[in-house]
Order: C-alpha cells, then sequence, then structure tokens
C-alpha cells in the first residue's frame, strides 16, 4: 500500500482518470444531441468547446435559433466579446449551415434544455479536472527527481503523476524488471505440442500502468529522436525483425529502465548513451572472432570454442559499428534489449530440440515411454495408499515392460515376431486390474464398517428397552432426514420497497436485504447470504472490454462456439454441464447460464447473466452460486433481480407527464405575505420562485408549461437556503444561495448553477395569476 505523498498521489491521478472518463462521456452525448439536431454543425466547427462555439451555443443551438439570430447578430456577439479569429464570415458560414439542416424537428423545447444542461456539465467537469492537475502538479512536485523525468521530450506531467502513483516509492524496488512483471509485460510463450504460437505479454499486472507506458511511447516514437530511432531500428534490423507492436513493447521497457534508474540514482538522461553524438546513429555491439580460426566468440569467454586458443578480453578488443564512440555504458545499453529477445529465442530453440528427439522414436518406443509414465504414477499411488496388492501388479508390470523393449531390441531373441507387442498389452490388461484392487480395497473397507455397524447395532437394540427403541426411531428419522433434505425452502425476501439500490457499471440493481456486502465498488458487487461452510454468494461484475466492442451479436458468437461455457467451467475445480439459455426483457438482452460445480470439495449449483453494456464498452456479469448444503435456495430472488434492472440515468428531468400540478384554489389570492421573488429569463418560458419567510414555504413555477409546485425551504438568505419540492414521488431537491446585488445563483441537486434575477412580487404574482 502506498503511504504519504505516493497515497495522495494515487488518488488524485484515480480521480483525474474518472473526471476524464466523465468528460468524455459528457462530449460523445453532445456530439449524439449535435447528430440528432444540427449535423451539419460539424462543417463550420471541428471542435464545439472553442470560445466562439460556446458563445453561440449559449444563445442559439438549434438551426431554427441561429436563422432568427441572424449573421449580423452573431457577428456582433463576438466584437461584443472581443474576439478577432471570427467574423462575418464565419457567422454566415452557419447561418447557411442552418438554413440547409437535415436535423431533427420534433421536440425542440427538450432539445435546447438537454444542449444547456451538457453543456454545463462540460463546463463543471473541465473545471474540475484542470483543479486536479494543479493538485497534481504539486504532489509531483514533492517526488523527489521527479521533475526530471519531465525534461526528457515527449514526457508530461500526466504521464510522470501516473507511473509514481501506479508504482509508488521507487525504493521499494531493487531491479526496473520488478516494474516490468508490475505492468505485466514479461514475455511467456504460447505452444502445445508441436505448435509454436507467438510469444506475447502475459498482462497480469496493473493495466493502467501498461496503458501510461504504452501510450507515452507511442508520443515518444513521434517526438523523441532516440526513441524514434530505436524504433526504426527494431523494425528494419536484418536478424530478427520486429513488428511495430513488438517495438513499443520493448521500448516501454526500456522507459521503464530509464524511469527508474533517473526515480532511483538521480541520474540525468542523457541521450547520447543510446546514440552516437557525432552522427547521431545506433550504436550497435558486434561479436568477437578468434583471430586463429575465425569462429564467434562470445562475451565472456576466455578461450576459442573452435581451436582452443587463449582470447584477450580488453575493450580495445571489441568492435563497434561506430568507432569514433566506445563507452562501456554504450555497449551494455545497445545490447540489452537485444539479449532479452534472444535468451526467449534460445528457450524456443531448446524446446524444439526436445520434440525433434521425441519424433525420431518409432511407435513402439513412443507407447513404451507412455506406458512406463503411467505405470510410475500407479507405483506411487500404491506405496502412498498402502496397497501391498497395487504394489505387487505395479513390479509385475515394470518387469514386462522392460522384457518387451528387450525383445524389440533383439536383445533376447525370439523366432516369432510380434512378441514385444503382445507383451505390452498383457501389461496394459494388468493395469486394469491395478486400477480394480483399488475399488476392491475400498469396498472391503466398508463392507467391514458395515458389519462393525450392524454388529453395534444389533448389541444395542438387545439392550434396550421399548422408549429407547423409540428415541433411536426419533434419531434415525431426524438424520435421514437433514442427509435427503434436497428441496431447500426458498429465500422469500425480495420486496421493492426495502431492498437496497446497487449500482454497478452503467445499471442499477435492486438487491434484497439479507444479502451482506463483502465488496462494493463501482464495477464489482459480491455478498454473502450463509457462511461457515454453507456458502450463497451473490456477484455482479462490470468487465471493460479493451480488445473488442462488446455487442450482442459478439455475445452470441461466443455462446455458440462454447467459449462462454469454457470459461465459466475454468471457475471451478471440477464442472458439469453448462446450459445456456437467451434472456431478453426489454432492457437488457443476453445469456443465462446453469452449470453444477465442486469447489473446494462442496458441491454446488450456479447461475451467471451476461450480457453487454454498450454505453460502456464493458461485459456486465450477474452469478449466483450456492452450495447444496444451504438452508434456503436463492435461485427464486435472484431471477426477480433481473426484472428490475434499469439503465444508470445520469440526469433527472426537470418535470414529467406525472408532476403534480397544483390546483388553482391553492394558489394565494394576494401576494402580501410573499417577501421575495425571484425570476430566470429563457428563451421558451420564465421560471419564478415566491418566498414566504413567515410560513418558510415557496411557490414555483413555469409561465409556458402551466404547472405550478409547493414547497418549503429552510435557511437564512444571507448564507443560503435549502428547498425541498416535491415533483415526481421521490422528490426536487435544490439549494438557494443569495448573491451581492439583484443577483442570485439556483445550484439544483445535480451540481448545475443558474443565474436568477430579483424582481418585484407584485410581478410574479400576476405572472402566477396568467396561467389559468
Amino acid at each position: 500500500m502506498s503511504e504519504g505523498v505516493y497515497a495522495e498521489l494515487r488518488n488524485a491521478s484515480n480521480m483525474r482518470f474518472q473526471i476524464e472518463a466523465e468528460l468524455t462521456r459528457n462530449k460523445n452525448r453532445i456530439q449524439r444531441w449535435f447528430s440528432i439536431y444540427f449535423p451539419e454543425y460539424k462543417d463550420v466547427y471541428g471542435s464545439f468547446d472553442c470560445i466562439s462555439s460556446m458563445m453561440i451555443l449559449r444563445q442559439a443551438a438549434l438551426p431554427c435559433d441561429i436563422i432568427d439570430l441572424g449573421a449580423e447578430r452573431i457577428n456582433q456577439i463576438w466584437r461584443e466579446a472581443k474576439l478577432k479569429a471570427v467574423g462575418i464570415k464565419r457567422a454566415q458560414t452557419l447561418v447557411e449551415a442552418a438554413k440547409r439542416s437535415i436535423g431533427y424537428t420534433e421536440g425542440l423545447k427538450t432539445a435546447r434544455i438537454e444542449i444547456m444542461m451538457l453543456l454545463d456539465e462540460y463546463k463543471t467537469l473541465k473545471s474540475k479536472l484542470d483543479m486536479m492537475m494543479e493538485v497534481i502538479e504539486k504532489l509531483v512536485s514533492r517526488i523527489p527527481f521527479a521533475e526530471k523525468l519531465m525534461e526528457i521530450k515527449g514526457i508530461g506531467i500526466k504521464t510522470v503523476s501516473g507511473f509514481i502513483a501506479e508504482v509508488g516509492d521507487i525504493s521499494r524496488f531493487t531491479d526496473a524488471k520488478q516494474i516490468q512483471k508490475l505492468a505485466g509485460q514479461a514475455i511467456i510463450e504460447n505452444s502445445s505440442g508441436k505448435h509454436k504460437g507467438q510469444s506475447r505479454i502475459r498482462k497480469r499486472g496493473r493495466k493502467r500502468l501498461r496503458y501510461l507506458l504504452f501510450e507515452a511511447v507511442l508520443s515518444l516514437t513521434a517526438t523523441n529522436h532516440e526513441f524514434k530511432e530505436i524504433h526504426r531500428y527494431y523494425i528494419t534490423r536484418q536478424n530478427n525483425p520486429l513488428k511495430k507492436k513488438q517495438s513499443l513493447i520493448v521500448l516501454s521497457n526500456k522507459l521503464i529502465r530509464v524511469f527508474y534508474a533517473i526515480l532511483k540514482n538521480g541520474a540525468d538522461y542523457d541521450p547520447e548513451r543510446s546514440f552516437c553524438s557525432e552522427c547521431g546513429n545506433k550504436i550497435n555491439y558486434v561479436k568477437r572472432f578468434c583471430s586463429e580460426c575465425g569462429s564467434a566468440i562470445t562475451n565472456n569467454s576466455k578461450f576459442c570454442s573452435g581451436c582452443g586458443a587463449k582470447v584477450n578480453v580488453f575493450d580495445n578488443d571489441i568492435q563497434y559499428s561506430t568507432p569514433h564512440m566506445t563507452t562501456s555504458i554504450d555497449k551494455e545499453l545497445s545490447q540489452q534489449t537485444d539479449n532479452e529477445i534472444t535468451t526467449f529465442e534460445n528457450k524456443t530453440d531448446a524446446k524444439a530440440g526436445l520434440f525433434d528427439i521425441w519424433n525420431n522414436f518409432d511407435v513402439f518406443c513412443k507407447v513404451l515411454i507412455i506406458v512406463i509414465g503411467i505405470i510410475l504414477l500407479l507405483l506411487l499411488i500404491s506405496v502412498i495408499s498402502h496397497n501391498n496388492l497395487a504394489l505387487f501388479i505395479s513390479i509385475i508390470q515394470m518387469i514386462g515392460v522392460i522384457s518387451s523393449l528387450l525383445i524389440h531390441k533383439n536383445i533376447i531373441k525370439i523366432n516369432k515376431n510380434g512378441w514385444d507387442y503382445l507383451l505390452l498389452i498383457i501389461v496394459g490388461l494388468f493395469g486394469i486390474l491395478n486400477i480394480m484392487s483399488y475399488s476392491n480395497k475400498e469396498s472391503e473397507s466398508t463392507t467391514t464398517n458395515k458389519t462393525a455397524q450392524t454388529t453395534m447395532i444389533i448389541s444395542q437394540y438387545t439392550e434396550t428397552t421399548l422408549i429407547e427403541e423409540n428415541k433411536l426411531a426419533t434419531v434415525a428419522t431426524t438424520t435421514a432426514t437433514a442427509t435427503t433434505n434436497i428441496n431447500k425452502p426458498p429465500k422469500n425476501g425480495f420486496n421493492k420497497n426495502t431492498n437496497n439500490s446497487v449500482t454497478v457499471g452503467n445499471y442499477c440493481f435492486s438487491i434484497p436485504n439479507y444479502w451482506k456486502v463483502n465488496d462494493d465498488e463501482p464495477e464489482l458487487y459480491r455478498a454473502f447470504a450463509e457462511t461457515s461452510g454453507k456458502v450463497a454468494m451473490l456477484q455482479i461484475i462490470s468487465n471493460h472490454d479493451d480488445l473488442d466492442t462488446v455487442s450482442y451479436e459478439l455475445l452470441k458468437e461466443e455462446n455458440d462456439n462454447g467459449l462462454m461455457a469454457d470459461a465459466f467451467k475454468s471457475w471451478n475445480d471440477s464442472c458439469g454441464e453448462v446450459t445456456s439459455q437467451e434472456y431478453n426483457n426489454g432492457i437488457i438482452k443476453g445469456f443465462l447460464y446453469t452449470w453444477d460445480f465442486i469447489q473446494e470439495g462442496i458441491d454446488g449449483k450456479a447461475q451467471c447473466l451476461v450480457f453487454p453494456s454498450e454505453e460502456s464498452n464493458s461485459w456486465m456479469f450477474v452469478s449466483l452460486a450456492e452450495t447444496n448444503n444451504t438452508e434456503n435456495t436463492y435461485f427464486d430472488d435472484y431471477s426477480k433481480i433481473f426484472d428490475t434492472i434499469e439503465i444508470k440515468s445520469d440526469m433527472q428531468p426537470i418535470a414529467t407527464s406525472n408532476t403534480t400540478v397544483t390546483s388553482q384554489s391553492t394558489i394565494p389570492e394576494t401576494s402580501s405575505k410573499y417577501e421575495k421573488a425571484f425570476v430566470k429569463k429563457c428563451q421558451q418560458y420564465d421560471i419564478y420562485y415566491m418566498f414566504d419567510s413567515d410560513n418558510q414555504t415557496v411557490i414555483q413555477f413555469y409561465t409556458e408549461d402551466a404547472f405550478v409546485l409547493n414547497g418549503t425551504y429552510s435557511g437564512d438568505f444571507k448564507t443560503g437556503v435549502l428547498i425541498d419540492i416535491t415533483s415526481y414521488g421521490d422528490g426536487w431537491y435544490e439549494t438557494f444561495i443569495n448573491k451581492s446585488g439583484s443577483y442570485a445563483t439556483l445550484i439544483d441537486y445535480n451540481g448545475f448553477e443558474f443565474d436568477y434575477e430579483q424582481c418585484d412580487v407584485s410581478i410574479a404574482h400576476k405572472a402566477l395569476e396568467n396561467l389559468n
């Protein structure tokens, strides 16, 4: 766990990632809005968040509003703001785009509200991100030697802060390879039998650290001369050229070593260590050759492997592709990455040699080797289980195998052919007897136990009175019921009024309150209903897919290919057949999987609902696993959870069709008791607030939508008041904060700010009366 400034930096870095993710989602929603209502807007502005664009969107976002505003008025708005980069030509282009727009022309009132809310959210997130970057910069300045990392061209504050946040205190590590493993970039082999697959990185590490390194290397290969040349060398060299992505992974490991050296020792970044200071070429190490026979000589060898002549090992005997640059540091760095790949290739060649030896054996020898392995395994089991019969049979089998080998190699000469195969078949038959000896031993043990139990029961029965007989019958009945209690009563605790609301990923779930939460995170929910050997576990996971675009079609394809069933089988020590059925309730569409399992010697049953979350490009897993010894079964309540799944809404509407409209009789006849009134001037309607300080009541009404909401407030206008207005079931909470002058700011429960102007109470009351 990180401590001190490293813990603060890790939290700040996580918050930065979350804010950036929210900002990306907000931008996507704004682009979606433009695609629906004004698709031609991108022809005028490449980015909607420039200053001139934001000024126009605040006043006229829809094509019809821009046409009404006109090019002259748009240009005047820019002139008043003293913007120099735009003028009448840009304004005319915007108006022309609005005139030929093919955007949707229905529901424009709510469309205006939607874009205003999205722009307010964008402004809030941008300010949060700027504030968080200031905090990160202050924390990074407290890390020793961190400023030296940013001296590398192409490395910025985000890369440095993200690296230190994931790695923590560099003194925890004794070697840069430990950080490489932490990032999950250790190379592993993908091969089986004769198949030799392509090597890849393990990816068992911190995903965010691996992502930061890869993004940093992409920037370095584009802007940094040293890394650009190394990348070019790896992908164009004659001996074992790498693919572009492989080269980027190797460069990310090099970046780890550079960061480690700087943070550990405070060394300065020196690009000349990897490149010649005179010509700029990469310094490549060339092997030495024996002057007697010309054989290649390894780095640490003192004698030639070809002729045995003694070799000098001084630095001046080593050749370089650039002889004017001959420091030991250069040759060490120039070979470090090549050695990593060469070592892996040597291991692969060694394994290939073993396969060649295996292929040189004939069929009889291959079968013989397999049989010997099985016999040795049976021999070991017989020794551990103290099965003398199995031990004796294994020894006979081994003698038979040796004899068949001697006959096959003509060491023991027999006139008739085929005796070696016949003897091998007899050895196989003895293997069946070997296995049967264990079942006989178990049956003998069971028979002995049953006989002992029967004898004990008979002896007890002869000495038992009638009352004792009744007691024994009661005990026997209870035991039989306990051992055959297969039909467990269903747990009936599903109640929407008392259930807990759980949010995982982009979805909300209604969970019965008897589940005891163990893990409750944005991407993971895990809870237990029974423990101590009786386990019922409910788990909801949102797993982001970094490789593919999630969709129901992709899920169906993997379901039909059996990939999902294989994945569930890997969860358990032993797994039965995995069955699946399609699930579709109109909100989610996926597959429900069912299987029996054995985990750590305990058997049970499990189900898992899998469906795609296209909004976050994630897979949702809703699973229930219960052992067969639990007191209740929970699958009935588990299936009811599916019907309560809802897509998480980032923002609630201002008013809906279910809004409770206050009748005119509840509106006060006079406005004398209302001391304060505020109004927000909107393009489509005005929003009024009238406050009664004596009764602590408030009236809110919209002039065009013609509905009135009554509520209460508490607090002081000098410091701010909290308004509680019930609009549709769960309530609408807002905070009213007084400001200097005649203006005030209203902040709603989502954190959005709206400016209101104080107005005369009689004017507000007259607008209230005109609603009828």
